[in-house]
């Protein structure tokens, strides 16, 4: 009878409910291998920036790449290459240097990205502060273009990518609105006023990413983080370094 009237992960969701994902986040290990990051980044920030990374040749070659993807599909924002892709390996060795060499060797998904806003910007779910997982995972953004407030650049939330008892809090009541949601076929917004008030609690620290184009930043995403505002008029180019996507 359960079975009929709930979707088969409504085990899950009651499990929420009651509180298992503070559980979860107890025993769950890091969606990726830590040592690499953290020799980059440290817990009190949770971000680490690297300004001229790549050389002159580097990076012509990295944008005519970039380019001539973004090009062949016009109607698309985003382009995602995988390993299997053709143009994927010669991107990663484009960004073999020494000191982000072993971060590579799991093999992130690359993203293309180019943002153009010709008229006001959309508020999508990228716009509010938030987290990737509940657990330590990680993103490399390199800035094709020079990044800043004007074209939405990435913001971040200082040491927010610390465990608090606010923060287990708040995990506590995303899973319970997911949860309540899907067992209310979406009667329920999962996003609420009350959530965005209290996430004013918890972030604090709001770091603009405002750099020059040839930027690297290696990211945290357990810490809340968000895209900006982008004008009028403004293009926002960058390659994206996922390294959870599977």
């Amino acid at each position: 009878m359960i079975k009929d009237l709930y979707p088969p992960n409504y085990v899950n969701d009651i499990r929420n409910i009651l509180g298992y994902q503070i559980y979860r986040i107890t025993k769950l290990k890091s969606l990726s291998v830590d040592k690499p990051f953290i020799e980059h980044i440290s817990k009190d920030k949770g971000f680490d920036v690297k300004q001229n990374f790549l050389s002159d040749e580097k990076l012509q070659t990295l944008y005519e790449i970039f380019k001539r993807r973004i090009d062949l599909n016009l109607s698309e924002s985003r382009i995602v290459l995988l390993p299997d892709d053709k143009d994927y390996n010669e991107v990663i060795d484009i960004f073999r240097v020494q000191s982000i060499e072993n971060i590579l060797l799991r093999k992130p998904a690359i993203e293309f990205e180019r943002i153009n806003i010709e008229e006001g910007d959309v508020y999508d779910h990228n716009r509010r502060w938030h987290t990737d997982r509940c657990v330590d995972c990680y993103k490399m953004f390199f800035f094709l273009n020079d990044h800043s407030k004007e074209n939405g650049t990435y913001e971040y939330s200082q040491g927010s990518s610390q465990m608090s008892l606010l923060r287990y809090f708040y995990e506590y009541y995303v899973s319970l609105r997911y949860s309540l949601s899907q067992l209310l076929r979406g009667r329920l917004e999962t996003y609420s006023i009350f959530l965005s008030k209290f996430m004013a609690e918890i972030v604090h620290k709001k770091i603009v990413m405002e750099y020059p184009k040839n930027t690297l930043i290696i990211s945290n995403n357990k810490g809340f983080h968000r895209r900006g505002r982008l004008s009028p008029n403004t293009v926002r180019e960058q390659v994206n370094f996922d390294f959870y996507y599977n």
